[in-house]
């Protein structure tokens, strides 16, 4: 047997039962690429978990961060910063919370995603797709299952869901649609679109 076949294996069998953390094998894209592309294949993306953001995440979701993802998000500077930088605006609105959080897809983190609740309506800020699970239904399955859970936010006075996407963002247009948003218009410079849900 080839030693590194073997020691693949016992690789794969250690993430699967996570005895190595998931977010320290990501980090390592290169070395890891097929496995990441074998796992996330594999994985039951009709299983979503939730996991609130901190720290330990961090480099997982920055390793998400490709050229793509920058030019469709803005987010050059990092996602902690840009998470910091979200709870710090938010003392200008009083009544706001915000949340980010980790999505897994069968034990494998798959996507990041923030939002905010203010006067009744849930906007969401900012998200990214672990580049493996691209194209494979993982936002529309996260937006669906955030529409759903819109209710248990601000005491259950949330009735509407709401997003910016850039226009050259057809992924995220996709996903948006696809989970039942509909186009509402132009932000007010006539550039950016505005994608609604209305419970």
């Amino acid at each position: 047997v080839d030693a590194s076949l073997l020691q693949e294996a016992v690789s794969l069998t250690d993430i699967l039962v996570q005895k190595v953390p998931l977010w320290e094998m990501y980090c390592n894209k290169e070395q890891n690429a097929a496995m990441v592309s074998f796992l996330a294949m594999s994985a039951d993306k009709n299983i979503l978990h939730w996991a609130d953001y901190d720290g330990k995440h961090t480099p997982l979701v920055d390793s998400w961060l490709d050229e793509e993802a920058i030019s469709m998000t803005g987010l050059d500077t990092g996602w902690d910063e840009y998470w910091q930088a979200v709870r710090e605006d938010a003392a200008n609105y009083p009544g706001c919370e915000d949340y980010c959080r980790v999505v897994f897809a069968g034990g494998i983190p798959c996507a990041a995603i923030c939002f905010g609740v203010f006067q009744n309506t849930l906007t969401v800020s900012e998200m990214v797709v672990n580049p493996a699970f691209r194209g494979l239904g993982i936002g529309t399955r996260m937006l669906s299952e955030l529409v759903n859970m819109a209710k248990n936010f601000a005491f259950g006075s949330v009735n509407r869901l709401t997003a910016v996407v850039y226009p050259q963002n057809f992924g995220s247009q996709k996903a948006f649609r696809n989970a039942g948003f509909h186009l509402e218009g132009k932000t007010e410079d006539g550039v950016d679109f505005i994608y609604t849900y209305m419970l």
